[in-house]
């Protein structure tokens, strides 16, 4: 069965990532190499982040949910939740969520959490996981 690690990217809040694109990039490459993964799922809304993965050297690893990616440089999405900028869209609430609550149950599913916030969406899904992660880690700009 191929082993997975489940990146989940969130920039709440935050212009940018607290580690910055391209050295969570670098954290990503590194816990590939190092325990053998085969594959990354990459669940982000954050369109930068997800054009620096998907143009970097381990593309082929990626998997990812075709989704709506949203750019946080856009002054109407700065400083804004993610559910904000949907309603500002007039998207449905409730389905958002149920497309959330999948991704989340899918980060559950696998071999190893990493994450850029300490935030409810990591929590919920090292719960879910019930502490059979390999590792579930929150990487901040001091690591």
């Amino acid at each position: 069965m191929p082993r997975f690690i489940w990146q989940a990217v969130s920039t709440v809040l935050e212009k940018s990532l607290p580690i910055g694109g391209p050295a969570l990039l670098e954290k990503v490459r590194t816990l590939l190499r190092e325990n053998s993964f085969d594959k990354v799922f990459l669940a982000t809304e954050d369109a930068e982040i997800f054009r620096l993965f998907m143009e970097s050297d381990i593309r082929d690893e990626i998997l990812y949910v075709p989704q709506e990616r949203i750019d946080y440089s856009r002054e109407e999405n700065t400083d804004k939740m993610l559910s904000d900028i949907y309603a500002q869209k007039e998207r449905d609430g409730y389905v958002e969520t149920l497309k959330y609550i999948g991704i989340l149950t899918l980060l559950s599913e696998r071999d190893a959490l990493v994450s850029t916030v300490n935030c409810g969406a990591f929590k919920f899904a090292v719960g879910l996981n019930d502490h059979r992660y390999e590792f579930a880690n929150v990487y901040t700009p001091n690591e």
